[in-house]
């Protein structure tokens, strides 16, 4: 299968490419040679080039059959490896150029403002200097600021520790005072529950079970008058029985 003799193209019948044999005539033969860049190079029998170097304007109109032929004067004038090469080089010749200039440009620049600008970078650290001073100093006094609010507290801290602990001291003394009193009346109602029962057991000797009830009731009141006369009644029955 043939293939596109045009260099930088690799088109083929086997990629679905139409291939065109060179012309006849010797004067178009040898300008066909020379647009697609093989001087001195005689084509062969089955040497072909691919639709796409022809142009537009270079094909006849399509035929009923589908197939469209060459003008009699058709010339191939469209190669894209050429012309995507001379932009390559084109770009990258304009591109050397740039940084040629712009290197020059830049030493310029350079030579011309270098005291200047070493200058504003030197007012530049200075203020940036300055900046900072400034910004230890509001540092410092917003830590002195704080310090003095601590202490502050923490005297005011240790004044009310010192009224708890004066308060507690207070509750500590009366608390000792009340248990002194507590035992003071612990120990009197202890001597008169003996008192109370050395009376009862008196009582006892004296009056019968019957009489002491009536005596402990709630719905009686005895007086200690009648509570005499009673017991001296008692001897003098006692008396009179012996």
């Amino acid at each position: 299968m043939p293939g596109c003799c045009v260099p930088g193209c690799s088109n083929s019948t086997a990629k679905g490419f139409s291939m065109r044999s060179f012309p006849a005539d010797p004067e178009r033969k040898a300008l066909w040679i020379a647009n697609i860049g093989k001087p001195n190079w005689e084509p062969k029998s089955h040497s072909r080039i691919c639709e796409i170097h022809f142009s537009k304007d270079m094909w006849e109109k399509v035929r009923c059959d589908g197939k469209q032929k060459l003008k009699c004067n058709a010339v191939p004038t469209i190669f894209p490896s050429r012309q995507q090469d001379k932009s390559i080089l084109f770009n990258n010749h304009n591109t050397h150029e740039n940084d040629i200039d712009s290197d020059n440009l830049i030493n310029d620049k350079n030579n011309i403002n270098l005291f200047p600008i070493s200058q504003t970078y030197s007012n530049i650290s200075i203020s940036t200097n300055m900046e900072e001073e400034i910004d230890w100093k509001k540092q410092c006094e917003e830590l002195k600021h704080l310090l003095r609010k601590s202490k502050q507290n923490c005297k005011y801290l240790q004044n009310t520790l010192k009224r708890r602990e004066e308060m507690f001291n207070r509750i500590i003394v009366k608390s000792d005072r009340y248990r002194r009193i507590l035992k003071e009346r612990l120990k009197r109602l202890k001597a008169n529950n003996q008192n109370y029962d050395k009376l009862r057991i008196s009582l006892e000797k004296v009056l019968d079970k019957g009489q002491i009830i009536v005596l402990n009731g709630n719905d009686r009141k005895w007086s200690c008058e009648t509570i005499m006369r009673a017991i001296d009644s008692r001897y003098t029955c006692d008396n009179n029985k012996i």
